[in-house]
């Protein structure tokens, strides 16, 4: 749907009259109402408002160019699942074909963030956001929030001259993990970014097993050896081929546990 039907559906949803609306974002009536005639689209802080609405009634806003699509969370989670991989995946493929993962920062918070907001921005109101709540998985808590700002400036300090020192940075952004969601995908995109700029090579993750590495990053912040041992095999020199990229995506996306599409399909 186009963003005047999206704006008409979510109200609908709600129960909300357009004056109603217009109060909850803080716009005039007139406004909501030019919206759903299509002759206006919402600025960039009344649509924020109007996902943090969703998201606060269990609904969330999909949109991929120029098109929406909107969701009730809790009763359709797979399709959401399905729909942050498809979307994202076309946003990493983007980062390549555009040459924009270079123009990034390298090896800095802000370089990952930029890598985390272009993936995620369509999906998630928080992409390319610190985060401000703890976060674990399973028996692991990440850094907490009271540390989050000063782990990451540690972590920008670190060398990033070598292949060890740019492993141990990895490993030190991943217990981290300064986002919400999407850490894990980001990061593999910011860690090849750093070995390209370094040292002329990426990882071939297709070449990555899915159990040793979820294994060996476990372990990683108490021994890192493993993690080097695995991945320093799988290094490349083939930085600007295409189907190494998105064969690496791929992997990288599952071992998240995504792996309805393949990149190659999701070309333009």
């Amino acid at each position: 749907m186009n963003c005047a039907q999206m704006i008409k559906d979510i109200r609908c949803r709600l129960g909300l009259s357009q004056m109603e609306l217009a109060g909850l974002l803080q716009v005039s009536f007139a406004t909501v109402n030019r919206w759903e005639n299509g002759r206006s689209k919402p600025a960039p802080a009344a649509m924020q408002k109007l996902r943090e609405l969703c998201r606060s009634c269990n609904l969330q806003i999909l949109e991929d160019q120029g098109l929406y699509h909107v969701i009730a969370i809790k009763e359709d989670t797979a399709y959401f699942e399905r729909e942050e991989e498809r979307i994202s995946k076309k946003k990493a493929l983007e980062l390549f074909d555009t040459g924009m993962i270079d123009a990034f920062e390298t090896g800095t918070f802000k370089g990952l963030a930029q890598i985390h907001g272009y993936l995620f921005s369509e999906i998630y109101d928080f992409a390319g956001k610190m985060r401000s709540v703890n976060i674990a998985k399973g028996n692991f808590r990440f850094a907490p929030v009271l540390y989050l700002k000063p782990a990451l400036d540690h972590i920008e300090k670190m060398p990033q001259d070598t292949f060890d020192h740019i492993i141990e940075k990895y490993v030190e952004m991943n217990v981290a993990h300064p986002f919400r969601e999407g850490n894990g995908r980001s990061m593999r995109i910011w860690l090849d970014a750093i070995l390209k700029k370094e040292l002329g090579q990426v990882i071939d993750w297709s070449k990555v097993d899915k159990e040793d590495y979820l294994l060996a990053m476990q372990r990683s912040p108490v021994k890192d050896i493993e993690i080097k041992a695995l991945l320093k095999p799988a290094l490349t020199d083939r930085i600007h081929d295409r189907e190494v990229y998105m064969k690496g995506i791929d992997a990288s996306y599952r071992y998240e546990g995504y792996n309805v599409y393949k990149t190659e399909e999701l070309k333009e």
